[in-house]
């Protein structure tokens, strides 16, 4: 790689026509024109995607966080990599930008067959004790053993 070519992969111009590039990519990939993709926005204009999207015109902040929502970015995200000096443009992807995805609520404890029930507090058990490191299989025993109750839970027997 040339040293011309290295140096337009840096900078906030470099970055700003990654972003646009990879923006017009998403829009399309969403099968939105720019009319349809403006009013998902919450944009006032469909020329304000195509100079983000040509990297013609920068847009102010609360039009880049709206930009960021119908792209499924993360918040900001677009801030922080342009004014990172150090990121080569060519290495932004889809990875940067996209919401890391959320993870499921898990099913309620009513909704596990007994046979199931005992096995999914087990595991559940298990997960907080690794996230916590500090209990041990003995310490659950004695917990679920014990009669102590929470200070202000009422009796349910």
């Amino acid at each position: 790689m040339s040293a011309v070519q290295s140096e337009r992969d840096y900078g906030q111009d470099a970055m700003m026509r990654r972003l646009g590039l990879l923006a017009k990519q998403r829009r399309e990939e969403l099968g939105l024109g720019r009319v349809a993709f403006a009013e998902l926005a919450g944009l006032g204009s469909d020329s304000t995607v195509q100079q983000f999207e040509f990297a013609q015109r920068w847009p102010r902040p609360q039009t880049l966080r709206k930009l960021e929502v119908a792209l499924g970015w993360r918040n900001q995200v677009i801030d922080a990599l342009t004014e990172d000096p150090n990121r080569a443009a060519s290495s932004v992807t889809f990875a940067d930008l996209d919401k890391p995805a959320e993870q499921p609520a898990p099913r309620p404890l009513s909704a596990f067959s007994t046979a199931e029930l005992m096995r999914e507090v087990a595991t559940r058990m298990e997960a907080l004790q690794a996230g916590l490191g500090a209990s041990t299989e003995q310490h659950h025993y004695d917990l679920a053993a014990s009669d102590d109750h929470v200070e202000g839970e009422d009796d349910r027997d």
